[in-house]
């Protein structure tokens, strides 16, 4: 005994340990998923999100590395991407890529991988993003995931073209065109082609330039109908008009893109834009509203923490200087793009900046032509270099899959010829030992199959009649309440009154009453012998029952009792059972009224509604709390009863204003 008791305190504590734990889980799953929610809320500032996600993180428990862990890692490291928290980027998915490895889970190593690419590619460290683009592709292809794989080719085009290789990056870029279109996965289809519109430009190839600026609107247009922008038609125009060195064309045609441009959508292109708006009225000599324009341009920067395109708003304010002839300021604004290209470790921009500073600083012209020329040279070398790598890569991987998919083909003839042979083997001694055992397992299958019959009967029995058990006593509890306790209780008050007055007429209404102890014997035989139509056993209307039964009240009661029912029922063709509910239910109503209502007046009306008997029954009386739980079987009998009619019943009450009960049953 005290063993068995020992056991079952153990078993109460584990189980209460388990669910805290799981309320525990719960609440820090809850937590994290609210600050991650207002984390993802673009309109928030950068700031506050920032904070959101970290406060998200810090909910995580690192050390599991289950599904849900392995998710929030996902949605925290992508909120610090787009806020640019590049060390708390790189630090979630490395965590991430190691969990996703162990747990064997592909599809969230696919995006560690990717995201990793991307960290390095903000930090134009190419070589390792590229690395961790064909890592991610890899991937995503085993799985098959289309979407995914397309991104990647974009990435990698992007990439290329980062590094000035501008062919390499139309080829990755049609290559993921051509996959799109095969797989019809057409998302992203419109960023390639505008990666090639990039390229063109950069290529002076300005007629395909046009050609793919259209193609890009035309599957941006199809696939996103309700965030495409006509006005970026204007800007790709406007930059290849840019290239081509037409000035007045491409002035336009920026005009016309931030008439119609909103700011809060890319705050970074409104800045670009704004820029080269500015530069194209530089170069017409047209200049009205300089250098206000390019001091806009990077104010918008400056408040929303955007780095890119700087090192262009330097150079076009040293080439405005240089018109303006403040050598000073030309050169300062050069040198300041100088810098900030060789901070975004980006030699073509470099080399730029350099030409310009080349063109400013005429004292120091030699000391910069040297270092143009090392960083043009050291620009083809890492070009030529890039593409060595990328060229590498895509063999190794090419090679790798081949020789996977070869060894895979060899390992399943093996497998496949092993299995036939073992599951011969089996097949052969499986049938063998049926034949020994067919006999028995046919006779103790046909046992079973008796013995679950007779356990079936026999549930079934019991089921029936304890159903028909619990039936009897509600309905016989309903009926002794309902019908026999009002009854003895109106008898009751009524002799009553003979301890009160003693004359004649008193007497004679006692007697009558007394006369009607038969008819509740009677009753209680009758519900003995399971009737049900007690109270309708002669021919007596139902209307006439009812009046009855409040000119009765009145005599007994201090409460006025009113009986207001529609002309238009048919009372013969309602029903027996709606009928005998209704009186019990107007019974139960009189009877609390005068226990507990402290009442002076109290109405009964019936009317028919379409295919409903509805009832209304208000007192004056003192009322009862509603919200209280212990409700009293008289209340809980109405609504078994209504219910049982499939209709509704609701009760309203409030203290000194009285009680409202108002019901309705269909009956057509």
């Amino acid at each position: 005994m005290k063993t068995k008791a020992l056991l079952a305190i153990l078993t109460i504590i584990l189980w209460s340990c388990q669910n805290k734990t799981s309320s525990t889980h719960n609440k820090t799953n809850d937590s994290i998923q609210k600050y991650l929610t207002l984390a993802e809320i673009d309109t928030l500032p950068n700031a506050q999100r920032y904070q959101y996600n970290k406060k998200a993180f810090s909910f995580i428990d690192l050390t599991k590395n289950d599904t849900a862990t392995r998710w929030y890692l996902y949605k925290t490291g992508r909120v610090y991407y787009h806020l640019r928290k590049y060390k708390d980027l790189k630090s979630t998915f490395k965590t991430l890529e190691k969990k996703s490895f162990f747990s064997n889970d592909s599809l969230k190593l696919g995006y560690a991988y990717e995201y990793l690419g991307a960290y390095y590619t903000e930090l134009s460290k190419n070589d390792s993003a590229m690395a961790y683009c064909f890592k991610a592709k890899k991937v995503y292809e085993k799985l098959k995931n289309h979407d995914r794989t397309v991104m990647i080719y974009f990435d990698m085009a992007r990439i290329q073209m980062y590094e000035c290789d501008y062919l390499g990056s139309n080829k990755t870029a049609l290559k993921g065109i051509t996959f799109a279109k095969s797989k019809n996965e057409k998302r992203l289809i419109g960023s390639l082609y505008s990666l090639i519109n990039n390229n063109s430009n950069s290529l002076m190839d300005f007629n395909n330039a046009f050609e793919y600026s259209n193609k890009t609107h035309y599957y941006d247009s199809l696939y996103y109908p309700k965030i495409f922008n006509k006005n970026d038609i204007f800007n790709d125009y406007a930059y290849i008009y840019l290239y081509q060195k037409k000035y007045e064309k491409a002035k336009i045609n920026f005009k016309l893109f931030l008439n119609g441009f909103k700011p809060s959508i890319s705050y970074s292109s409104y800045a670009f834009v704004k820029d080269d708006y500015a530069f194209c009225k530089l170069k017409l000599k047209d200049y009205s509203e300089l250098p206000k324009l390019f001091f806009e341009a990077e104010k918008i920067r400056d408040e929303n923490n955007i780095d890119n395109g700087r090192q262009y708003n330097k150079i076009y304010l040293s080439e405005y200087y240089a018109v303006m002839k403040d050598t000073a300021k030309a050169i300062q604004y050069a040198q300041k793009a100088v810098a900030l290209s060789k901070s975004f470790k980006n030699p073509s921009d470099v080399l730029v900046s350099l030409k310009q500073l080349l063109a400013v600083d005429t004292k120091n012209a030699q000391k910069h032509a040297q270092e143009y020329i090392q960083v043009s040279d050291s620009l083809q070398l890492r070009e030529r270099r890039f593409r060595d790598k990328f060229a590498r890569l895509e063999y190794e991987t090419d090679e790798i899959t081949q020789e996977k998919e070869t060894a895979i083909k060899q390992k399943w003839i093996v497998a496949s010829i092993a299995g036939l042979l073992i599951a011969l083997g089996v097949l052969l001694f499986v049938i063998k030992m049926q034949r020994n055992r067919q006999k028995e397992l046919l006779l103790v299958q046909t046992q079973q199959k008796a013995n679950e019959e007779i356990y079936q009967l026999m549930l079934q029995q019991n089921a029936t009649e304890e159903k028909a058990k619990q039936t009897e006593k509600k309905r016989i509890a309903r009926e002794l309440h309902d019908g026999i306790l009002n009854k003895l209780a109106s008898t009751r008050l009524n002799l009553f009154m003979l301890s009160k007055n003693n004359d004649k007429e008193t007497i004679d209404n006692a007697l009558k009453h007394v006369s009607k102890i038969q008819d509740i014997e009677s009753e209680i035989r009758d519900i003995a012998h399971n009737l049900n139509q007690d109270v309708f056993r002669d021919n007596t209307s139902f209307t006439t029952l009812l009046e009855k039964l409040i000119a009765n009240q009145n005599q007994i009661s201090t409460t006025i009792f009113t009986l207001d029912m529609d002309a238009t029922i048919q009372w013969e063709q309602i029903p027996g059972s709606v009928k005998m509910n209704f009186y019990r239910i107007i019974q139960e109503a009189i009877h609390n009224t005068n226990k507990y209502a402290k009442a002076t007046k109290a109405s009964i009306s019936i009317l028919l509604d379409q295919k409903n008997l509805c009832m209304s029954i208000n007192d004056n009386g003192i009322g009862f709390d509603l919200t209280n739980d212990n409700e009293g079987i008289g209340l809980k009998n109405m609504r078994q009863r209504v219910t049982s009619l499939n209709g509704k019943i609701t009760f309203n009450s409030e203290a000194n204003k009285g009680t409202n009960i108002n019901l309705s049953v269909p009956v057509m």
